[in-house]
């Protein structure tokens, strides 16, 4: 009998491969049937669900401050909050600076 894998199946997957992605700049997955001609494992195996989770995750959109700017204006600006910015970023306060680049998703 083949079983659908379940949600928390799916999400440690997703999860792992995100951290491995961003640990090792990984760009591209691809699934073992791609690169043989085996099969893959189970019929509901859900890899292209997985690919674009995580394609979604680990994809960094960055930002260089420019004179004027300030973290609000460019959470404004990228439909974020200052405090995801700060969070994604390491930054303890809002004092920014022209040049520096900023993590946004």
């Amino acid at each position: 009998m083949v079983e659908k894998m379940s949600y928390s199946q799916k999400l440690s997957i997703i999860n792992l491969c995100i951290s491995l992605c961003s640990k090792y700049g990984i760009k591209t997955i691809k699934g073992h049937k791609e690169l043989t001609s085996t099969d893959c494992p189970g019929t509901y195996y859900p890899l292209n669900e997985i690919k674009t989770s995580v394609l979604n995750k680990i994809s960094t959109t960055t930002y260089t401050i420019k004179p004027g700017d300030t973290l609000f204006a460019i959470s404004k600006k990228f439909n974020t909050t200052v405090s995801s910015l700060k969070l994604k970023n390491n930054l303890k306060s809002n004092i920014i600076y022209p040049n520096e680049i900023l993590k946004i998703q």
